[in-house]
């Protein structure tokens, strides 16, 4: 969802940037060129967080700016040989930095499902750290590329609760790591009656299979059959080199590793940081109604 903040500062920028030309400033042309240049590098450098379904929405996103950069640099250019003025170019290399460099170390994500709550509620927006990368230790909250389709990708939340030589297994919800029972003070049980296929993991084969028709894709069936049956000793799973197993905080409502095995840590994204907006799920009524904003958890550190 676009942030209608940023579209209204885009749409002043360009508006500055409109006036400046008309002015015959060059570095309006030069530094709408410089931003527009930043914009496309920053959409090219984020295709690995785009999925394979939005690739070519990325690429034609970064193309777009490279040749809206090409076309102030050759107006700026112009408009030096026809006598325009110089201008400032301090401003517009601040404005540049301050809008893109961040880029490359936090971005913007949104909680879209129930799973981590009540760490993270549906609909709030967090600032995520994506550089330098991180290796996790138990108990991080990650964001994390999952395949979960035909080849799409999407970015989930999850926390850690294995890492690699880890030895997990759950039973009747109590979650054991390497023989103990993890304190969990984050976790919430809201379904009073329990499920077996849920509440208690690994599964035998038997309950596998069964579970294979019922939860998620053909590409989850065979991730966590590969875990159950070849990472499986002794009744618990071993995490295996490279590997970590997530878990929801809502443990009774969350798509995690119980039911799509490991995360590769190639698929790693960086770790949340903070709880810049957090926004009520719209009510299905058909009727507009403003967003009614959670204030006591804006700017929570995770």
């Amino acid at each position: 969802m676009r942030n209608p903040l940023a579209g209204l500062l885009g749409a002043l920028i360009a508006l500055v940037a409109g006036f400046g030309i008309l002015r015959k400033r060059v570095w309006a042309a030069y530094g709408y060129g410089l931003l527009q240049f930043a914009g496309g590098l920053s959409a090219l450098t984020l295709l690995r967080e785009k999925g394979d379904g939005n690739i070519v929405q990325a690429v034609a996103t970064g193309l777009v700016g490279l040749l809206f950069a090409a076309f102030f640099f050759l107006a700026g250019r112009s408009l030096k040989r026809t006598g325009g003025k110089l201008g400032g170019a301090i401003p517009w290399i601040v404005a540049v930095s301050l809008l893109n460099i961040p880029l490359f170390f936090v971005r913007a994500y949104v909680q879209s499902t129930g799973s981590m709550e009540n760490t993270l509620l549906t609909g709030e927006r967090i600032l995520g750290r994506v550089y330098p990368p991180m290796t996790p230790v138990r108990g991080d909250i990650v964001l994390f590329h999952q395949r979960l389709e035909h080849g799409d990708a999407s970015i989930l939340i999850k926390r850690v609760v294995g890492v690699p030589g880890d030895r997990i297994h759950m039973t009747s919800r109590i979650l054991y790591v390497n023989g103990s029972a993890l304190t969990e003070p984050y976790v919430v049980h809201r379904d009073r009656q329990g499920n077996h296929g849920r509440d208690n993991f690994p599964l035998d084969q038997a309950e596998m299979e069964e579970l294979r028709f019922v939860i998620g894709s053909a590409e989850m069936a065979d991730a966590r059959q590969d875990m159950t049956l070849n990472h499986v000793e002794r009744g618990e799973v071993v995490v295996p080199v490279g590997k970590f197993f997530v878990l929801g905080d809502n443990r009774d409502n969350s798509l995690d590793s119980r039911f799509f095995g490991f995360v590769d840590k190639g698929d790693l994204i960086g770790k949340p940081l903070l709880i810049y907006d957090s926004q009520e799920p719209p009510a299905v009524s058909g009727a507009f109604s403003w967003p009614k904003i959670r204030w006591s958890r804006l700017l929570r550190w995770l």
